[in-house]
């Protein structure tokens, strides 16, 4: 066998093993195409992250609750309403009794609104806790008005009441110096 032959059976060799994996490649890019069109398309969804029930501010506790929900896109009045239960310490579970007789509608509502009834001060007793002598700490006065307008909510306590509540609060010398003047906001803002 002369030189030649023995290339041209190499080369015969070679596209025999070309044509092999050729024929492989297609067979599995037909089955991995397949594959792509025939499974059904994955759903993730995000799980709502909720903090501890915070029974001191039940109602920010509520709107992180609804933050989570959007989140997750979560519109369900039963799903929140059992999200809800799931994470209350039994201490706070114990406080409602919906949750052990849920109505047909409104769940989530209803279970919101009896535990801030619950576990919320009255207005009377807020009041009270505002003005009571807190002192001022090792907190900034910014951050003091801040705490003092948290504390007053939604109960209707005028910026000017609480601006005066932060000056009695300050050391002297510093309400000498803010006496003089006629706007105290801090952060450029009341409440």
């Amino acid at each position: 066998m002369s030189e030649a032959d023995d290339l041209k059976t190499k080369i015969q060799e070679l596209q025999g093993i070309i044509e092999q994996h050729n024929q492989q490649l297609q067979q599995f890019s037909s089955i991995t195409n397949e594959s792509i069109w025939m499974e059904p398309p994955q759903v993730y969804r995000v799980r709502p992250k909720f903090p501890p029930f915070w029974a001191y501010k039940p109602a920010v506790w509520f709107a992180q609750a609804v933050s989570q929900f959007a989140l997750a896109h979560i519109t369900s009045d039963a799903t929140k309403f059992h999200y809800i239960v799931a994470n209350l310490d039994s201490r706070y579970a114990a406080e409602v009794y919906i949750i052990t007789n849920p109505p047909t509608a409104g769940m989530y509502e209803k279970l919101r609104n009896q535990l801030i009834n619950r576990l919320s001060l009255p207005e009377e007793q807020r009041v009270r806790k505002l003005l009571a002598r807190e002192e001022l700490g090792d907190r900034k006065p910014s951050q003091f008005f801040r705490h003092l307008c948290s504390s007053a909510g939604d109960i209707g306590i005028k910026p000017t009441l609480l601006r005066s509540l932060l000056l009695q609060r300050l050391p002297l010398h510093v309400q000498a110096i803010l006496q003089g003047q006629s706007t105290l906001k801090p952060n450029g803002r009341y409440c």
